[in-house]
């Protein structure tokens, strides 16, 4: 079986690789510059990340994302359902 990506699974990937690299709160805009993931598209991004528990943000001034669990608890299956959205 092979597992075909959209781009906005693959930067889903890339996001949660960042994030778990930089072990605290970042700002979207530091993510999508040093990540290279479109601004437009890290939004949703990070929502659908959020809505599944693996990414957790403070809004406002000072805020950002982080990862909502450590890194070893989240699993490559977790990550891209929650982006692309359940294997059949």
């Amino acid at each position: 079986m092979q597992l075909e990506l959209s781009s906005e699974g693959r930067y889903a990937l890339r996001a949660l690789l960042y994030l778990a690299w930089i072990g605290e709160l970042v700002t979207a805009e530091k993510i999508s510059a040093e990540a290279h993931i479109p601004r437009r598209l890290l939004a949703r991004i990070l929502a659908k990340l959020s809505h599944a528990g693996l990414v957790e943000s403070e809004q406002g001034r000072g805020g950002g994302s982080r990862l909502a669990q450590p890194a070893t608890n989240i699993t490559l299956r977790e990550a891209v359902e929650a982006v692309e959205g359940p294997f059949a």
